[in-house]
């Protein structure tokens, strides 16, 4: 099979012929290679970074433990930041401050009439 590929970046481009220098093969077996290997098609096992270098190397940090508890406490009680019912009336009376008083005590009775 044939494959005409284009568009292959400066770094790359030094990158597999790297490769092909240090596995003594031409530039065309070392892409192949490098695409049968990012697609999962070979034996070879994939590097994997190995963290054993840093694992266990933690020191405690008081300020990052103060700000971590912060995040994790947890309120004891639910907050309703919804406002009661007359507060919600007791808004909707106080917006009617322009509003002539006849029209404002007819808006007030029909609020009231909703039973919130």
């Amino acid at each position: 099979m044939q494959y005409t590929i284009r568009g292959i970046s400066p770094a790359l481009d030094a990158a597999l012929r790297k490769r092909a220098q240090a596995a003594g093969t031409s530039l065309n077996e070392a892409a192949i290679e490098a695409l049968a290997e990012g697609t999962g098609l070979t034996e070879a096992p994939r590097k994997r970074r190995d963290l054993s270098d840093i694992a266990g190397t933690w020191k405690g940090d008081k300020a990052f433990e103060t700000a971590i508890a912060t995040q994790d406490r947890v309120d004891e009680e639910d907050v309703d930041i919804a406002p009661a019912p007359a507060e919600i009336l007791a808004l909707a009376v106080a917006s009617l401050t322009n509003v002539p008083a006849s029209q404002r005590d007819l808006l007030v009775r029909k609020l009231r009439e909703r039973k919130l």
